[in-house]
């Protein structure tokens, strides 16, 4: 893909507003929403979806971090409610070095027995969940793997499962003595792909940031050394009187190349590649899906190549639940574009996610809700997250 350098620089920067400065704020910045979806309390708050995308780009990935906070919604001490941070740079591309550009969260998480604390006695939970992360040091190999934290949820519980929670990738690390000097690490690499995987029978957590060749040369020679950080943001689900079943997706797409100068993002995949059925135990009332792993590889057909990206996401959809029988029907939310005004190539994406369906008995309703939200780049940002669906 042909960047247009400083051309793109200058017929980007009167309609994305910004351009020339190069300051990136990082001040907490609450997102307000209508106090009613908010200021409530919840049973369980359980993340099992993520992602980031950009309004009009592609980009390098320099930073990318999305993760979950219950805050006070569960404990219901005060009114603070859940929230997201998030945090994203796309290089100077995005910040307004070149162009600007706004990034966009997507956020999926499940809501176990909202309720409005002014009206309605606390409510006891079947379900505890504890959050928590770790750091894993990325070395030019773009694989690392660590143990997994202790996470420690209220008691212990006859059934606990370690889902992914979030995630942080970051190019702004310490380099070693071969890195080129034409090339600040800041500025983040064209991807190849990502994957987080969590192993509870070994006890680890894997990470792959995947860097991938593209159009500059500073920018393909650093990617050969180069060394990043993740972080994995990890939620502990403890219950009692349930099941867990697992299950794994696969599948490969190709999107034909766009046309330049069409700025549409890349349609979702074809409901015959991502419908998904869990069968799990019968006789259980309460359920919801968590994401245990995932892998996604960008341009599989062509050795070390990347691309610029516009999203990375995943977030299960579309889900219904059968007591009765067990089963659980769900679309796998997988989607990466690296479609923009100027993207002309194809986008090749071999994904895989592990998933696991949570059964249990008792507690309030669960919802499972979707929330997207624009935020500033360059900001580390706090989202306040809707606790009902809309209305």
């Amino acid at each position: 893909m042909v960047r247009l350098g400083w051309l793109v620089g200058v017929v980007m920067c009167a309609p994305l507003v910004g351009c020339g400065s190069d300051e990136a704020v990082h001040s907490p910045q609450a997102v307000p929403l209508t106090p009613g979806d908010t200021e409530l309390c919840v049973q369980a708050l359980i993340p099992n979806g993520f992602g980031l995308a950009w309004e009009r780009l592609n980009h390098r990935i320099s930073e990318f971090a999305v993760s979950y906070d219950p805050g006070t919604a569960v404990a219901c001490d005060g009114q603070t409610g859940a929230s997201a941070n998030v945090f994203s740079i796309g290089g100077d591309f995005s910040t307004g070095e070149v162009a600007i550009d706004e990034p966009i969260a997507r956020l999926a998480y499940a809501v176990v027995g909202a309720y409005d604390p002014d009206t309605t006695p606390s409510q006891a939970s079947a379900v505890d969940v504890a959050l928590g992360q770790t750091t894993l040091e990325i070395d030019p190999s773009q694989n690392a793997t660590v143990e997994l934290p202790d996470l420690n949820l209220s008691k212990t519980f006859e059934t606990e499962v370690v889902a992914i929670a979030g995630l942080a990738l970051s190019s702004n690390v310490a380099q070693g003595p071969d890195y080129p000097e034409d090339y600040e690490a800041r500025l983040g690499y064209t991807s190849r792909g990502v994957a987080l995987e969590v192993d509870e029978a070994k006890g680890e957590v894997s990470v792959a940031f995947r860097l991938g060749l593209a159009d500059r040369d500073n920018v393909n020679r650093a990617i050969a050394v180069a060394n990043t950080r993740a972080i994995a943001h990890l939620a502990k689900i403890g219950f009692s009187d349930g099941a867990v079943t697992r299950a794994s997706h696969s599948l490969s797409h190709t999107y034909p190349g766009k046309a330049f100068g069409e700025s549409d993002p890349l349609p979702e995949l074809p409901s015959g590649k991502t419908a998904l059925v869990i069968q799990g135990q019968p006789g259980f009332d309460r359920a919801t899906v968590v994401l245990t792993g995932f892998d996604y590889l960008f341009f599989g057909s062509k050795p070390d190549a990347g691309d610029y990206m516009r999203e990375i996401t995943f977030r299960p959809r579309q889900m219904n639940y059968d007591s009765a029988t067990g089963k659980m029907t769900l679309t796998a939310g997988i989607y990466a574009s690296n479609a923009s005004i100027i993207t002309e190539g194809p986008m090749e994406l071999d994904a895989r996610v592990e998933l696991a369906l949570l059964q249990w008995n008792g507690g309030g309703k669960v919802e499972q809700l979707e929330h997207d939200a624009t935020f500033v780049v360059g900001e580390h940002t706090v989202i306040a997250l809707p606790l009902v669906p809309a209305r």
